[in-house]
Parts: C-alpha cells; structure tokens; sequence
C-alpha cells in the first residue's frame, strides 16, 4: 500500500480494534491521522479539500479523500443535507458504538458537512488548529517519527461546556511528493465533558483517591515537566499561545 492511502489500510484493517480501545479506555478521546497531502492530480480545480485522513473517536468516524470530498459527495450532500451542507465538504458520521458491539462502526446518522477549508480536509487548517510546528508551505509538519506531547492543550467549546484535551503527536512517512506531509495524533480528555462519555484524566486521578485510604494527591506530569492532570477537583492545567508562552 502506498504511504498516500495509509489512512485507507488503517480504516480497512485497524477500526474495530481502534474503537474497542476507545471503549476499554474511556479517557481516550480520538485517533486522527493524516496520511498526507495530496497529489495535484487528486485536488479539483479551486478546491481547498488538498489531505487524505482518517478520523475515529468512540462515537464517531470520518474518512477524509478524494473518494469522500468528490463531486458526487457533493451533491450526495446538498440532497440530502442541504441546511448543514457546505460545498466542499467532509462527512462526520456519528456510528452505533455500544449500541451495536456486533458492527458498532455502523453508521447510524450524520453528524454534520465540515467544509474542508474550516476543516480537516485542508492542510492549512490542519496545520494550523494541529499546531504543528513545521511549515505547511514545505508541506513538513516539523513532527519527529517518536511520539510526543505537543506543548499545548486543545480547549474545545466555550463556558460551562468547555473540554480540555492533550494530545500525543507522531511523525508518519508520507507520499513521495510530500514525504513529511503525514502524522498521527492521538487525544486524551483532561477536563470537561465530551462525546464518548465523560470519563477523564482528571477524574480517573479524583476517583483513585476517594475510593482509597490514602489522603493523598495525585499529578499527571509530562516528560517535560508539564501538569496536565490531577486528583484536585478542578485543578488548573497549563494552557499556552502560539509562542509557547504560559496562558
């Protein structure tokens, strides 16, 4: 299989073992890995759908190709979604999950139409949102082959719904005209509530204390010294800009 279609070898072979992982481990929040950008060839004229990926979480999934962002996505879309639909678009199915431990990556629905330019299908968001350290214009995610945190956490929705996440990234090989162009990255919830229950690291570290004899506090550090976990209820953990400063 060529580096270019690896998100499809994953999909093909890895799903169901991927999603009974996120089932065993409830603090897993999603897998996202980008097998590349694409090949000029593979892009449509004046589209920003420009990545091949693969996204899966305990309740959801997407494959993101030209096979999913075509022209008969297209009007497969503002036919059946009109209101929710955006040209140029990414499907995010929402699957049957614990519902159905037989098949649960069936799709049960549609959970929304992402444009891919605001979205994972294109790689100036992916870079940007990822906050991959290399230059998309190189198409180079600047990542290493072994895994690392990224010195950030993601901060998901706003108020009494936000969700913090860390996530690990790793450099993957890409396609051979854009060779550094592919990664993975797996998130884990630190706080908050999510989709795939609400199960964090946080929390897991809270509930090892109370149902113990120990009056003791618990921290998730990272290798680098960061705290991202703790059994204090409602700990701050640390969040940083785009310099790497500490918010």
């Amino acid at each position: 299989i060529s580096a270019g279609d690896a998100h499809l070898h994953y999909f093909h072979n890895f799903s169901q073992a991927s999603w009974v992982r996120f089932d065993s481990h409830p603090t897993l929040a999603s897998l996202l890995l980008i097998s590349g950008v694409r090949d000029q060839g593979d892009i449509a004229p004046n589209s920003a759908c420009n990545t091949n990926g693969y996204l899966i979480s305990s309740g959801y999934l997407a494959l993101i190709d030209s096979s999913t962002t075509s022209e008969q996505m297209k009007s497969y879309c503002l036919l059946n979604s009109p209101v929710s639909c955006e040209l140029s678009s990414v499907r995010l199915n929402l699957i049957a999950a614990a519902s159905n431990r037989t098949d649960p990556l069936q799709v049960t629905s549609i959970r929304g139409h992402h444009e891919c330019r605001k979205w994972l299908g294109s790689k100036e968001f992916v870079w940007r949102s990822q906050r991959l350290p290399g230059d998309p214009e190189r198409n180079d995610t600047g990542l290493i082959t072994k895994p690392h945190w990224i010195n950030d956490v993601s901060v998901v929705g706003k108020g009494s719904t936000v969700s913090l996440f860390k996530k690990i990234f790793f450099a993957l090989p890409g396609p051979s005209w854009a060779p550094k162009s592919a990664f993975g990255a797996v998130s884990l919830k630190i706080s908050g509530n999510s989709i795939g229950g609400n199960m964090t690291l946080s929390r897991l570290l809270e509930n090892s204390v109370t149902t113990s004899d120990l009056d003791d506090v618990l921290y998730l550090i990272t290798g680098k010294g960061e705290l991202i976990g703790s059994s204090v209820r409602n700990q701050s953990v640390e969040i940083h800009d785009s310099r790497g400063n500490i918010i």
